[in-house]
């Protein structure tokens, strides 16, 4: 049996989505039951967008309750769908402009279409990637669930692997993440990958001494494992105030083996400063918590001019302060260090 699905409201011309219907199996419906349903669908004239098969059930089932208030739970499986058509039902908010590749996986789904509900999703888009709000996923892997009570929604135990993470000129390998998302805030439990690359300037100046004021401009060309552990608190609306509040917990954060390039654009005339990055780690970064942080690097190409280590303390921490502002300590040591880097 072949049908069409045609939605005006999301595009124009309207939204139009054929299947063929291979599987259609419905029990009696009647007082006390808890009918089941199972559909497999081919999506596309001729099945080449992929295929759907939802198992369904409903009730125990009530003669005088909508069906919408009775319980029910679902199982949805997707083998090779096309994305592309369903684009228009994403939030707007995601800008997503970009969605290729075929997409697997399932989605579970028990609860009350009007009540409390909890979904478990396990996605893949294989072969492809996507392009949201910015950034570019490659062969992105999801999962996670998504609860409904009273009204909000939560994403809990979610998880996102992507081989290739892309936003600006910045570029994240093996990239293995943990988060939620609850009151329009996400929550990142967790971030590992196995190398970043980009460019960071930093906000304002930093002034050494007179006449010596530094405009940096920091360039990761390369590093090996990144980890960060701990918690990363992300509002998207705004507050009061109209900014948005930034809540970091990091017990952790370990970056190895990188190459990194520091240049002052304040002396154009003056080459990049270039570092290997043994180790760099952070410890303890949260409100009222004095942060550490300790750094091991070798100075040139290569690390040929030397070497250098630094361990220092900064804080009580208070966001929102200029870290101008707080107190710090710090030890460096320096070894066999060339002339010109002083």
């Amino acid at each position: 049996m072949a049908i069409a699905f045609e939605d005006r409201a999301v595009a124009d011309p309207p939204l139009r989505i054929p299947f063929r219907v291979e599987r259609l199996e419905l029990e009696p419906v009647a007082a006390g039951a808890r009918p089941s349903l199972s559909v497999a669908v081919a999506v596309g004239e001729h099945g080449e967008g992929g295929r759907l098969s939802l198992e369904a059930e409903v009730g125990p089932l009530e003669a005088e309750e909508p069906i919408d208030q009775h319980p029910f739970r679902a199982r949805l499986e997707l083998r090779s769908v096309n994305p592309a058509p369903f684009v228009p039902y994403l939030p707007s908010r995601l800008d997503a402009h970009r969605l290729e590749g075929m997409l697997e996986g399932r989605i579970a789904v028990e609860g009350r279409a009007r009540g409390d509900l909890t979904a478990d999703l396990a996605l893949s888009l294989v072969e492809g990637g996507a392009h949201l709000a910015g950034v570019g996923l490659s062969s992105p892997r999801y999962e996670g669930r998504v609860r409904r009570t009273d009204g909000s929604f939560r994403v809990e135990e979610a998880r996102l692997q992507a081989p290739l993470v892309e936003f600006g000129e910045h570029r994240l390998r093996g990239v293995r993440a943990a988060f939620g998302f609850a009151e329009g805030t996400v929550e990142l439990e967790s971030l590992e990958l196995d190398s970043l690359s980009g460019s960071w300037r930093p906000v304002g100046t930093a002034t050494p001494g007179e006449g010596r004021a530094a405009d940096l401009e920091l360039h990761v060309q390369r590093t090996g494992p990144v980890a960060l552990r701990g918690r990363l608190r992300l509002p998207f609306g705004t507050g009061e105030s109209g900014g948005r509040r930034l809540d970091v917990e990091l017990p952790e954060v370990e970056v190895r083996d990188a190459e990194v390039e520091v240049v002052d654009r304040a002396r154009p005339a003056l080459p990049p400063a270039r570092l290997r990055v043994d180790r760099l780690r952070l410890r303890d970064l949260a409100e009222g918590e004095v942060a550490s942080c300790s750094l091991a690097a070798r100075l040139g190409q290569g690390g040929r001019a030397g070497s250098l280590s630094v361990d220092g303390e900064l804080g009580p921490l208070a966001w929102g302060r200029p870290l101008a502002e707080l107190p710090f300590s710090l030890q460096l040591a320096v070894g066999e260090m060339d002339p010109k880097w002083v």
